[in-house]
């Protein structure tokens, strides 16, 4: 097993394109960190267990042409989620779930985060003889389903503690490991994929519940939440109809519950910058700004008129109005 850490997004790029194969960085934030534990499995299966801080990669159609695979990729996302685009699909991966994924097809991983399980292995080991792999590629799996429950067990036991090398040993868990990838893969091509047109009114509301699902996030843009949900940032624009906008959205919402707790007496003691970043605000100065022209006042003359109720006789312990 081989451990690394990374504060460097360029030399992670480089190391995960030596390691399994090669993909362009396409995002990191500033802060960037990245942490991994590399094991190999007998068979050509190779598991890494890889925590990262926000990130995007590509496989782009000159680095398939220029440096093809024989492997299929497995991710198994523990934690966080992994936004990715290939052969028209597009799956967010969240916690508790996996899906395959094929590196001789171009795709994005738009954004990552969390705790993922790595897994490359042989395509012969998992496909049938003559098969493809657009049946199973980007269609999510639960975490509940007994094969990939057992999986995740057996590569998180391997990446941490790969053995003492006894070839017999090694075999044994090389052939269960495969096993279990292709009784996944049956299970991956039984998966269905709802196809359904949907309504506008259904399809603004799903957009209007991922967004308020995020929220808190400050890294959500435009292109993230068209991709999640399957539509053209144009398309997103164009569901809101006039008069109204996806960013104009999601500002309104953000600032509405950040109001709500500056106007909370539970919420008195939490410095407003704390609040604000809590709604996906990490510039104070951005936030009061938003702030002034959505309600016409400052987030501090807020807090100043729930002190100021608090202290008189009566005062309530309730959300001030």
């Amino acid at each position: 097993m081989s451990s690394f850490r990374f504060t460097d997004s360029e030399q992670w790029e480089q190391f995960v394109s030596d390691s399994f194969y090669p993909l362009a960085l396409t995002a990191a934030q500033p802060d960037f960190w990245a942490r991994t534990r590399l094991a190999e499995m007998s068979r050509g299966i190779r598991v890494a267990e890889i925590e990262t801080a926000s990130s995007g990669l590509r496989r782009t159609p000159r680095l398939v042409a220029s440096s093809p695979s024989d492997d299929l990729l497995f991710l198994v996302q523990v934690s966080g989620h992994a936004l990715i685009e290939q052969g028209g699909r597009t799956l967010e991966l969240t916690a508790g779930q996996a899906t395959y994924c094929d590196p001789t097809v171009p795709y994005s991983i738009v954004e990552t985060h969390g705790h993922q399980i790595v897994t490359m292995v042989p395509r012969y080991e998992v496909l049938s003889p003559g098969s493809g792999s657009a049946e199973i590629r980007l269609r999510a799996l639960d975490l509940s389903l007994a094969p990939v429950r057992v999986f995740r067990l057996l590569a998180e036991e391997v990446a941490t503690n790969p053995g003492s090398g006894h070839e017999r040993e090694g075999t044994g868990v090389a052939n269960a490991a495969a096993e279990l990838l292709r009784s996944i893969a049956v299970l991956a091509s039984t998966a269905v994929v709802d196809t359904r047109p949907w309504s506008h009114d259904t399809q603004l509301r799903a957009v209007k519940d991922y967004m308020l699902s995020r929220l808190s996030d400050p890294t959500v843009t435009m292109e993230r939440i068209a991709a999640a949900n399957g539509i053209s940032v144009r398309q997103l624009s164009a569901i809101f109809g006039p008069g109204d906008s996806p960013a104009a959205f999601l500002r309104r919402e953000r600032l509405r519950r950040a109001s709500a707790d500056l106007r909370d007496p539970r919420f008195l003691g939490v410095p407003v910058a704390q609040i604000a970043a809590r709604w996906g605000y990490l510039d104070p100065s951005t936030f009061g700004r938003a702030f002034r022209r959505e309600f016409d006042t400052t987030p501090s003359m807020v807090r100043e008129q729930l002190t100021v109720a608090l202290r008189e006789p009566g005062g309530s312990s309730d959300s001030v109005d």
